[in-house]
């Protein structure tokens, strides 16, 4: 979500955790300009969000508790809520999901990485709908011979 905030645009995210269900609330993760592209990243572990803009640290938060355990299969939104009852005022791309916690530092090499992409000015595509189907899904491995990273 976004709203308007003195100097630019707020960015909010709107979590749903096994602790606060329903009554998510959004935590601002970015102030931005409008008009100005803007990398962020978003990540989460259990008891702390962090958001980084531009490669910087922009949130860190001990507020947001709880884990996935109450997610069931369906809708994720970006920009607007399912509902279409905050519409969203700008462009998304280069949208990536993760299945674990990004690092500072590679929240700061995806920046780079990005800003040499704008800078290269290949056209982007205007617009892509898909359906997808889930074709395979990876086995669970077994908790004891997992590794850090």
């Amino acid at each position: 979500m976004q709203r308007p905030v003195p100097g630019g645009l707020q960015l909010e995210l709107v979590l749903r955790t096994s602790k606060n269900g329903s009554q998510a609330r959004g935590y601002p993760v970015a102030k931005i300009q409008p008009e100005q592209p803007v990398h962020l990243v978003v990540t989460y572990a259990q008891g702390r969000l962090t958001s980084y803009t531009n490669g910087q640290g922009s949130l860190e938060s001990a507020e947001l508790t709880g884990d996935f355990s109450n997610w069931t299969p369906g809708d994720l939104s970006f920009g607007d809520t399912l509902d279409q009852s905050s519409p969203w005022q700008g462009r998304l791309e280069g949208v990536a999901v993760y299945n674990r916690v990004l690092t500072a530092e590679e929240a700061a090499k995806d920046f780079q990485l990005y800003e040499e992409r704008r800078r290269t000015k290949r056209p982007s595509v205007p617009e892509v709908s898909a359906e997808l189907k889930l074709a395979r899904a990876s086995a669970i491995p077994d908790p004891k011979t997992l590794v850090d990273y």
